[in-house]
């Protein structure tokens, strides 16, 4: 490492002789990187180097220009990698550092194509190292670093952590803050809150307020601007402002961020359908494609996530996707002559969700025909029923049927006696799925507690599947 970094101020001096100190120092670690990946001894610089994120990221001296490195391992990763770092460079051949500092001027030209800036590059690597994730979710890939699990260090120094509570105001107060460093405040608290920064020195130009919210399920939401409100929703598992020194403007970035009461923005997202198979759809592919409409949000900047629950027994169906596609394809073939049960969830990252309109959708697969007069039917849905917490108080089978049938559907006690009669009638070939039972008998009062039997009986068969009711 200690050749590809000296190697690489060689070229730098190629380009400008001039150009400062703390550029080329923390390009040439970042080149360590580039070259030997798995030795990582650019590590020993972060320890510190994140132990005072307020200090400023082009400081020179020290060990700090090292770990400055950070910054272009950023870059590296998210904007453009070594074909921006060496833009930097070519660019700083037109602002010839000898007369003056272009450093931060060099960077932003080399950013240019990547519609970036120094200033935008810096707030996104402030954001990224709280973070400190390689997998930080939906919304926030941006703010990863590929190797953050092996960082020496979980996060930088926390500056100060508040605890606030409805109808109270807590301040921050700083003075400890450099030109180009970042500091970052830990709150506590079950409500809403609203964030002013106000920088106290100088233009409030130089400062940019971030909150960065780390959810139970594992995502980050990140906010930008001033004033901010943030709602932690039901869970979380921290949450942090982070100002940054974007610009320096002033000679002072002295500041002061008042937190107040703020306003819920945790809404579900809004209501959604399956399309594809339609519910009761007798299917000739082992191999199909589930799709349904997309939801949405009142929150522009929401990011959802659908979960699909899918299976036989609809009482234990398993998850087999969680994504932003509104559409899946079974990878691994299904079983002829079976019935699958699916229903779609959206959540948002707060984890609100909601499912799909309609509920639990089924679809049937048949490649091949099935044996004459056969009739299939469902495993009863809910069961036991009623479903404890809800309001589902009906328990559904659904009937195939692969010619037209008179059929009888009716319940049945242990000793064989009929309770209730469901449906009695000439049908269709087809998928049925709207047969049910209130656990009421014949004479409208509620059966007792216990086990019973929906039987589906024709003229060439009678299937029989066993079902609880409670009350």
């Amino acid at each position: 490492v200690t050749a590809a970094h000296e190697f690489f101020h060689a070229i730098q001096y190629g380009y400008d002789g001039w150009e400062k100190h703390w550029l080329l120092e923390a390009t040439a670690v970042q080149m360590e990187e580039r070259v030997y990946d798995n030795i990582n001894d650019c590590y020993q610089y972060l320890v510190s180097w994140f132990n005072i994120p307020e200090e400023s990221l082009d400081k020179t001296g020290g060990t700090h220009w090292y770990g400055s490195y950070i910054y272009f391992e950023h870059i590296g990763e998210h904007l453009g990698g070594s074909e921006t770092v060496k833009r930097i460079f070519e660019e700083g051949v037109n602002t010839d550092s000898k007369e003056s500092d272009f450093s931060h001027q060099a960077i932003s030209d080399g950013l240019t194509p990547m519609n970036s800036s120094f200033a935008d590059a810096l707030n996104k690597m402030a954001i990224a190292n709280r973070i400190l994730s390689s997998s930080p979710g939906p919304g926030a890939e941006i703010y990863s670093y590929e190797e953050a699990e092996d960082f020496p260090m979980l996060s930088p120094r926390i500056y100060t952590t508040k605890l606030f509570s409805e109808g109270n105001t807590s301040t921050i107060n700083s003075t400890s803050l450099k030109a180009f460093g970042s500091q970052y405040s830990h709150i506590i608290t079950d409500t809403p809150i609203y964030a002013e920064l106000t920088n106290l020195d100088g233009p409030q130009s130089d400062l940019q307020l971030h909150a960065i919210l780390k959810t139970t399920a594992g995502y980050h939401l990140v906010k930008m601007g001033n004033p901010l409100n943030i709602d932690p929703g039901s869970g979380y598992e921290w949450l942090t402002l982070v100002v940054v020194s974007q610009d320096d403007i002033g000679n002072d970035f002295d500041y002061s961020i008042e937190i107040t009461d703020g306003f819920s923005e945790v809404e579900p997202p809004f209501s959604f359908s399956l399309n594809q198979p339609e519910s009761g759809q007798t299917i000739q592919t082992l191999s199909p494609t589930l799709s349904w409409h997309p939801s949405g949000s009142l929150n522009v900047d929401d990011v959802l996530l659908y979960k699909l629950a899918f299976g036989v027994n609809p009482e234990s169906m398993d998850t087999v996707y969680i994504g932003q596609d509104t559409s899946y394809s079974i990878t691994e073939a299904l079983t002829n002559h079976t019935l699958y049960h699916w229903s779609v969830f959206a959540e948002n990252l707060s984890g609100v969700q909601i499912t799909n309109d309609g509920g639990m959708s089924s679809f049937f697969t048949m490649i091949t025909p099935l044996p004459d007069k056969q009739i299939t039917i469902s495993k009863p849905y809910p069961n036991p029923f009623p479903l404890s917490g809800t309001t589902v108080s009906r328990t559904r089978i659904q009937i195939i049927l692969q010619e037209d049938e008179k059929i009888d559907v009716s319940v049945v006690n242990l000793s064989g006696q009929t309770v209730a009669t469901l449906f009695t009638g000439n049908l269709d070939a087809g998928c049925y799925d709207h047969f049910s039972w209130d656990g009421r008998i014949a004479n409208g009062k509620k059966a007792p507690s216990g086990a019973y039997f929906i039987r589906v009986k024709s003229n060439s068969t009678h299937t029989w599947r066993k079902v609880t009711f409670l009350h």
